[in-house]
C-alpha cells in the first residue's frame, strides 16, 4: 500500500539519522560515563607501557619484533570510540532538541518492511523522553516546534483529544483525496492513514504506480505523550523535489479539516469510503473554496 512505502522511507531514515547525543544541552547526562572511560583507558594504557617495559627487559627469552607491536584491544576500541566522540562533537551544532543516534538497523527485504509498521520508529527513537518527564506541555511544544524550524519538512503539536478524534475517523475511512490549487484548475492528491502515519501522494502517481505509488507527504504521528502531557507530536517529511513544502502544508491544513472539521466535510470523507458511487469531487473543491480558498484563474 501506500503507506507500505512510507513505513520503508522511514525505517531508511532512521538507519541514516546521525544527530548526535553529545551535540545537545542533555549531554551532561553521559558527561560522567564519558569520564570514567577515559579514566579506564587512561589506566589500560598505564598497564600496556608497563607489561611493555617488563617484556622489554626479558628479551633474551622471546621474539623482540613481537614486543609492543599493537596495543591492547580494549585500549584501541577506547582510542576509537574517543576519536569518534570528538568528530561528532565537532560536526553537530548546538541542537534544542535531545536527539538520539538510533542502533544500526539490519537490512531487510522489501517483503519484511512490508509486515507491520516496522519502519516507523518511536518517539523514544528520536527525542529522550525520560528527561520530557518534568517538562510542562509548553516547553515540549516549544522545543519540538523550535527544533524543525531551520528544517525542510512539517512539524506540528496535536491536542492528544484532537487527535483522537481524527485517529478514530481514520481508522473508519482511511482513503481520501484533497484538490489542490493549480494554474488551470485542481490537481487531485489521494491520502491513506496507517498506523499513526499519513501518506500523501498525487492521483495520477497512484494511477500509474498503484500500491507502489511514492509518498509525496509522509506524516509520521507520536502519540507517547498523549496521556502523561495531552500532546501529540507530529513530523512531516516532503519529497520537496516533487512538491514545495507550502504546498504540503496546505495538503496537511486540508486533512485535518476534512477529518476534524465541519460535519459536511466530515460526510464527504465517509462517502468517499463506503458509498464511491455516489462521492462528487466537485463537492469536495466546493468545501474547500467555501474555507475562503479562491479558485485559481483559468489558463485561457
Amino acid at each position: 500500500s501506500l503507506c507500505a512505502r512510507a513505513f520503508r522511507s522511514a525505517l531508511r531514515q532512521a538507519a541514516t539519522d546521525t544527530k548526535a547525543i553529545a551535540g545537545n544541552p542533555f549531554f551532561d547526562k553521559y558527561e560522567q560515563k564519558l569520564k570514567e572511560a577515559l579514566k579506564k583507558k587512561a589506566e589500560l594504557e598505564a598497564n600496556s607501557k608497563a607489561k611493555e617495559s617488563s617484556t622489554t627487559t626479558n628479551t633474551a627469552h622471546g621474539n623482540p619484533a613481537q614486543v609492543g607491536s599493537a596495543p591492547a584491544p580494549a585500549v584501541k576500541n577506547l582510542n576509537e570510540q574517543t576519536h569518534h566522540k570528538k568528530q561528532e562533537q565537532h560536526q553537530q551544532q548546538q541542537a534544542s532538541l535531545p536527539i538520539h543516534t538510533p542502533p544500526p538497523v539490519a537490512k531487510k527485504t522489501d517483503k519484511q518492511r512490508l509486515q507491520g509498521p516496522a519502519g516507523q520508529r518511536s518517539l523514544d527513537s528520536v527525542m529522550k523522553t525520560d528527561l520530557l518527564s518534568g517538562l510542562p506541555a509548553e516547553e515540549i511544544t516549544r522545543i519540538w516546534r523550535e527544533h524543525h524550524l531551520a528544517q525542510d519538512c512539517l512539524a506540528a503539536v496535536i491536542a492528544s483529544d484532537a487527535y483522537t478524534r481524527i485517529r478514530n475517523v481514520a481508522k473508519q475511512y482511511p482513503l481520501f483525496v484533497l484538490p489542490l490549487p493549480r494554474d488551470s484548475g485542481y490537481e487531485m492528491f489521494l491520502t491513506e492513514f496507517l498506523n499513526d502515519v499519513w501518506a500523501i501522494t498525487s492521483v495520477l502517481e497512484y494511477k500509474t504506480h498503484g500500491p507502489n505509488a511514492r509518498p509525496l507527504v509522509t506524516l509520521v504521528h507520536y502519540p507517547e505523550l498523549a496521556e502523561s502531557k495531552g500532546l501529540v507530536l507530529m513530523r512531516g517529511e516532503v519529497d520537496l523535489d516533487r512538491l514545495p513544502i507550502a504546498q504540503a502544508q496546505l495538503l496537511v491544513n486540508q486533512l485535518q479539516l476534512f477529518y476534524n472539521g465541519p460535519e459536511n466535510m466530515r460526510a464527504l470523507v465517509a462517502t468517499f469510503n463506503s458509498k464511491p458511487a455516489e462521492f462528487d469531487h466537485a463537492a469536495v473543491i466546493a468545501a474547500v473554496e467555501q474555507l475562503g480558498q479562491p479558485r485559481p484563474p483559468t489558463s485561457s
